[in-house]
C-alpha cells in the first residue's frame, strides 16, 4: 500500500539569507564610494600641475624663531617725530636710540614697495654709495622669501638686536633681526652714527654678515642678542 506525503510549502527566502536587493544595494553603494575617492585623487593630482603641464612645488614652510627664556631684553625708546621719507625719528643719543632708529628705518623700508627702497636708504645714510648693493639690508632681503622683497609682507616687527659700541659714543654697530608674517625673518648689521641730532647709517662701515648667520646667532642659547621691548610699535 502506497503512502503519499503531503507536499512541502515552497520557501521564498531561507532563514538568515541576505535578500538579493540588499546585496545589489551594497554593491552599488561601494561602487559609488570608489568613484568619489578616484575623482578626488584625480583632482588633487591635476591641482598640482600648472597650465604648462609642469608640477607645481608645494609651498615652503618657514620655521618660526624660537626664543629662550634666558634671553635678556632691551627697552627701546619711542620716537617723537616723523622725519625724512616718513621714517619715525627723534630717538635719544644712546645705544638704545641707535637701535630704535635702525628699527624705524627697517620698518618703513620693508612696508614700502621696492621702488621706494633706495630713496629711504639714501635719505638716512651718512655717505652715499655708488651702488645700492652696499646696504646690508638689501643683501638680507635677497636671502629671504619673495614677500620681503616686494613690499607686501603685511607687517615688520623688530624683534632682537645686538649692539657693539665704539670708544666714541657717537658710533655703534647695530645688528637687528626683524620678523615678518608667516614666521619669516631677516637679519642685518649697520654702522649707526650720530649726526646733526639724529642717528643715521654709515654703509661704508657696515659689517657684512649673512642674514641666516645672524638669525642662527640670535636664536642660540648663548646668544648676545637682546629681545626688544617697546611701549609703542614703530
Amino acid at each position: 500500500m502506497l503512502h503519499h506525503r503531503p507536499p512541502r510549502p515552497r520557501c521564498t527566502a531561507r532563514t538568515g539569507a541576505v535578500p538579493r536587493r540588499r546585496i545589489l544595494a551594497l554593491i552599488i553603494g561601494a561602487g559609488g564610494i570608489l568613484a568619489i575617492i578616484s575623482t578626488g585623487l584625480v583632482l588633487s593630482l591635476l591641482s598640482a600641475v600648472d597650465d604648462s603641464g609642469r608640477a607645481t612645488p608645494a609651498p615652503t614652510t618657514h620655521k618660526p624663531i624660537t626664543l629662550h627664556d634666558s634671553t635678556p631684553t632691551m627697552t627701546i625708546p619711542v620716537g617723537r617725530t616723523v622725519g625724512r621719507q616718513g621714517v619715525t625719528t627723534g630717538y635719544p643719543h644712546t645705544p638704545e636710540g641707535a637701535v630704535a632708529q635702525l628699527a624705524a628705518i627697517d620698518v618703513a623700508l620693508l612696508l614700502q614697495p621696492r621702488s621706494h627702497t633706495e630713496r629711504i636708504l639714501r635719505a638716512w645714510s651718512l655717505t652715499q654709495p655708488s651702488s645700492s648693493e652696499t646696504w646690508t639690508i638689501l643683501s638680507a632681503i635677497n636671502e629671504t622669501p619673495a614677500s620681503f622683497a616686494d613690499g607686501h609682507i603685511g607687517r615688520a616687527l623688530p624683534a632682537m638686536a645686538r649692539i657693539t659700541s665704539a670708544p666714541a659714543h657717537d658710533r655703534h654697530t647695530v645688528c637687528l633681526v626683524v620678523h615678518g608674517q608667516a614666521a619669516q625673518s631677516l637679519g642685518h648689521c649697520e654702522a649707526m652714527v650720530w649726526d646733526a641730532g639724529h642717528w643715521v647709517m654709515d654703509p661704508a662701515q657696515a659689517p657684512l654678515t649673512s642674514s641666516k648667520v645672524l638669525i642662527a646667532q640670535a636664536t642660540s642659547p648663548s646668544t648676545n642678542f637682546r629681545v626688544l621691548q617697546a611701549s609703542e610699535l614703530w
